[in-house]
């Protein structure tokens, strides 16, 4: 099997033709490289016969997905009373999944279909569910069917149930579901994949990738506008459901960003890779949150610490962006 590696997603994503597109962590501090690969020659082998390469999937925000989850906590619990079992958990989430679905698209699917890859160890908990059920997309079909989805398990269930977790901040208490993995150009863990330096494998179970559908597939959409009601468009099934309460455009970085000036003079630019925009984004008078978010933003595109140096050191944007 061939891969074709680029130092950046935006680099592979335009090289791709047809293929899709894995992504291999390569240091610990998540830093990756991404690679097109066609699926027919991904999928010969079984996934969860790959050797441990650090792989993941690349989700593209445009294909169909199916539906997943990302359930995680270490083994203590807020009130400090035992972790509920490991497949308890499952198990409940699987009925609160049916239940929902049930209610949004009126689908079905058997138990023996949903793929569970387990990470697990004595001290913490991580499982990814994948369901046999296909969205429209991740970042905002499946993102808003999750939100109602979370927003409805009966107060009672063990999905609720909060635990401990250490972060910059300090302890907090947070639920097992991750609610922050249903977003644009995410990478997905492959089966029998390690995160680099780690030592738990996600599970030897489950041989699909979750961008499998095919033209026979059954894509569900999940719109934001209109009342509740489940109507056909064009064959496929679409449940309407009210405004999403996570609106992108009331994000607090999006009103951070709708801060900064019009530029007094545009930049044209050749493409759209990651140096080539920072390189015509104007460097001077940023507030410190403003040039945070930028560099954060060019990193996550795979952009290098000296290029963002020399973009800090222009001052402002670059007369000629063609050169970069």
């Amino acid at each position: 099997m061939k891969i074709r590696w680029y130092r950046k997603q935006a680099l592979a994503v335009e090289a791709r033709a047809g293929e899709i597109i894995v992504s291999q962590e390569v240091t610990t501090t998540g830093a990756r490289r991404f690679g097109c690969v066609s699926e027919e020659a991904f999928g010969a082998p079984p996934l969860s016969e790959f050797g441990n390469l650090h792989l993941y999937e690349w989700l593209d925000k445009s294909k169909p997905t199916r539906l997943y989850f990302d359930l995680e906590h270490l083994r203590q619990t807020e009130s400090g009373g035992a972790c509920p079992e490991d497949d308890e958990i499952v198990c409940e989430l699987i009925q609160q999944v049916r239940a929902f679905l049930g209610t949004t698209h009126k689908v079905e699917f058997d138990d023996e279909d949903v793929q569970v890859l387990d990470a697990s160890n004595t001290k913490k908990f991580p499982r990814h569910v994948h369901f046999p059920v296909y969205f429209r997309d991740n970042h905002s079909d499946m993102a808003a069917w999750f939100d109602d989805f979370l927003a409805q398990i009966p107060p009672a269930s063990i999905l609720n149930l909060k635990y401990t977790k250490q972060e910059k901040k300090g302890v907090v208490q947070v639920p097992c579901i991750d609610n922050g993995v249903y977003t644009k150009s995410r990478n997905f863990r492959l089966p029998n994949q390690t995160k680099f330096g780690g030592n738990r494998v996600l599970g030897k179970v489950g041989d699909y990738l979750l961008q499998d559908a095919d033209e026979d597939s059954e894509i569900l959409t999940y719109e934001w506008t209109a009342p509740d009601e489940v109507v056909e468009k064009k064959g496929v099934k679409v449940c309407k459901r009210g405004i999403r309460a996570r609106d992108h455009k009331a994000s607090s970085v999006n009103k951070i960003l709708a801060t900064l000036p019009e530029p007094e003079k545009k930049v044209f630019v050749k493409d759209l890779c990651a140096d080539t925009l920072l390189m015509a984004i104007p460097a001077d008078d940023l507030r410190y949150r403003c040039w945070q978010l930028i560099g954060s933003a060019y990193k996550n595109a795979g952009g290098t610490l000296s290029m963002f140096k020399k973009w800090c050191d222009t001052g402002s944007g670059c007369d000629d962006a063609l050169k970069h």
